[in-house]
């Protein structure tokens, strides 16, 4: 409702800065010849504008003594009950708030990720294992869609849960009875990229060649008649 004039703006923030500079041990010391080379303002700007942020109850000076002393200014910045009881309620109440409500979520982030992680590690019988893998449709397309995405493209003719009961057959050699069911689904992902990843098929002039060839090397040219070797590619 009264903004402060440049000058004594200017004032201000040249106090708070010396305030700060002798870590706040005041009062400070200020000579006004100093604040109007800094501040680019006359001496009566000066007077003016100290005068009225005394008035403000911002600071209280001592008027130095020509020639021997130099005037004392301390920051006083009074505050009322009023504005200080609110700011203080409100920013209480603001960081109690916060608080809780961090608390509440680490919580039951917690509680999430250990049912998560428990769910996903807990062992299931083989047998189990077998016919979730087995009846997934949504899964065995999603396995299709990631092999493609790599370059790897499987054979019309195969069937994913008939490879599925060939690993769980693999693992009953193995031994095993029960496994995590995310670490099975990931086995088997693996076993069936590294197996048709390294698939040997035959071109169409006899030679085999890798499903993931180097398409760094060069390509194989048939040889139809002597001029395939003198002409230019």
């Amino acid at each position: 409702m009264d903004p402060f004039t440049p000058s004594e703006r200017e004032l201000l923030y040249y106090l708070l800065n010396e305030c700060n500079t002798q870590y706040w041990k005041m009062p400070v010391r200020c000579p006004t010849s100093v604040i109007c080379a800094t501040l680019g303002l006359s001496k009566m700007s000066i007077m003016r504008a100290r005068d009225q942020l005394k008035e403000r109850g911002i600071i209280t000076f001592t008027e130095g003594v020509r020639n021997s002393k130099a005037p004392l200014y301390t920051i006083t910045m009074q505050e009322t009950t009023d504005v200080t009881t609110g700011v203080t309620n409100v920013v209480t109440s603001n960081v109690t708030t916060s608080e809780t409500t961090d608390a509440t979520f680490y919580k039951d982030k917690e509680k999430r990720e250990k049912s998560f992680y428990n769910k996903e590690s807990s062992s299931l019988d083989l047998d189990e294992l077998e016919r979730r893998m087995g009846n997934d449709a949504e899964w065995h397309q999603q396995v299709q869609n990631q092999l493609a995405k790599n370059g790897i493209e499987l054979p019309s003719t195969l069937s994913l849960p008939e490879e599925i009961e060939k690993f769980f057959d693999y693992l009953r050699i193995r031994g095993y009875q029960n496994r995590p069911e995310d670490e099975c689904r990931t086995h088997f992902y693996n076993k069936i990229k590294k197996e048709y990843s390294t698939k040997k098929i035959i071109n169409n002039n006899g030679i085999n060649e890798s499903l993931n060839y180097d398409k760094r090397r060069g390509c194989n040219v048939t040889v139809t008649s002597p001029q395939n070797y003198d002409a230019s590619f």
